[in-house]
């Protein structure tokens, strides 16, 4: 396992949870645009944008869980990278 693993292993649920909410956010009726979509969600890179969001967010919240906002803010930073 390597270094950036350790780091992602705690967050591997949030990462399930953040793929779902891109999912259900990009959806659109429009077939073009569904196709576009998943070929952006199917880039499976290291991950490393939303992590950082959600470490970030976790050493902001009170609660030590990642919210949705956080999932926005890491959908947000992927959009912007992806464009």
């Amino acid at each position: 396992m390597d270094k950036l693993d350790k780091i992602k292993k705690p967050l591997e649920g949030d990462f399930a949870q953040y793929r779902e909410f891109m999912k259900n956010a990009l959806r659109s009726e429009s077939g073009y645009v569904s196709e576009i979509m998943e070929y952006i969600i199917s880039g499976n890179g290291k991950g490393i944008r939303p992590m950082l969001v959600f470490l970030m967010a976790g050493i902001h919240s009170k609660y030590d869980i990642v919210s949705k906002r956080a999932y926005l803010a890491a959908m947000l930073v992927e959009m912007i990278h992806t464009a």
